[in-house]
């Protein structure tokens, strides 16, 4: 639920954010001169720190409603000293008051709570019981005699021939007799 909650609130808080902010880009552009300069240089900042914030909020770190407390604040105040300098009172100036105002309240109630952590629970150890390892015997005997599935000869398993049959091909025989039966003939190397 921790995730929900946390996914809500920075939705709102990049909404008004944006409100605000795109609210404050329009009331600026009807400012002339040096006052526009100095005005355009506080919707950077405050565009700036708004950033931070809502990245610190997306990734869950505690300061993140600090700092979009700051640029909400520090919002009204310059609106206050826009009101005081010019008198614009128009549709787009009281929605960027009412969203900054909105934000402001959003972060500030929100500045105190800790994000919720995960608490990940370590399985508890059990104990295996213990097992005697006993040495491994290999025991291999593959038969006295060697024969190729495809081959009419049957060889001794040191034979040079032997050694190049295809390890998929061979075939190994209990004896010389077993050899006889399926009709494979003798080679040189086991007379």
């Amino acid at each position: 639920m921790g995730e929900k909650r946390d996914a809500k609130l920075f939705l709102w808080s990049g909404l008004f954010s944006s409100i605000a902010i795109l609210g404050f880009i329009l009331v600026i552009f009807e400012f002339h001169r040096f006052f526009f300069i100095a005005e355009f240089i506080v919707l950077l900042v405050l565009g700036f720190v708004a950033l931070i914030g809502l990245a610190a909020i997306y990734n869950g770190l505690s300061f993140g409603f600090g700092f979009l407390s700051f640029m909400f604040g520090l919002m009204l105040l310059n609106l206050l000293l826009v009101y005081f300098k010019t008198k614009p009172i128009g549709l787009t100036y009281l929605t960027t008051i009412v969203s900054s105002s909105i934000g402001f309240v959003l972060s500030v109630v929100n500045l105190g709570e800790e994000p919720e952590e995960e608490l990940i629970e370590e399985p508890e150890e059990i104990e295996e019981p213990e097992y005697k390892e006993e040495a491994v015997k290999k025991t291999f005997s593959p038969g006295k005699v060697l024969a190729s599935k495809t081959g009419s000869y049957y060889h001794a398993p040191k034979c040079e021939w032997a050694k190049k049959i295809k390890t998929k091909n061979r075939v190994w025989l209990e004896s010389e007799e077993e050899a006889m039966k399926q009709g494979l003939k003798a080679h040189e190397c086991i007379k």
